[in-house]
């Protein structure tokens, strides 16, 4: 499902790591929805999912999780409807102690329905 990379861009979030992203199920109504699934290690503060357009960079849809199966269990779920079937990159941040943040990337997703 595409190549994956992790960064952290704060020495305070040693503590904190993404441990899996996956999307799951999809439909289609009068939009495709996607479900996001991500583990977490440590706690954290909120996890945001974000896809894009890989040949402009322009935001397609968002959401975030930041309720308790996600900030104290670390299983962080979400969805958001996406209009066009296609190539996407999908981008996982979890936020953690002190507004550190650590990134893990799904490039060249295709979603369709």
């Amino acid at each position: 499902m595409g190549a994956v990379s992790s960064n952290s861009n704060c020495v305070h979030c040693k503590e904190v790591s993404i441990t899996g992203l996956k999307l799951h199920a999809v439909t289609r109504i009068t939009s495709i929805k996607v479900g996001f699934i991500g583990s977490v290690k440590s706690p954290v503060s909120e996890v945001k999912y974000t896809v894009t357009d890989p040949t402009n960079g322009v935001e397609i849809c968002n959401c975030s999780s930041f309720c308790p199966h996600c900030t104290k269990l670390g299983k962080c779920i979400c969805s958001c409807r996406i209009q066009t079937p296609g190539i996407y990159d999908v981008y996982m941040t979890a936020y953690g102690p002190q507004k550190c943040s650590v990134n893990k990337v799904l490039k060249d997703v295709s979603i369709s329905n």
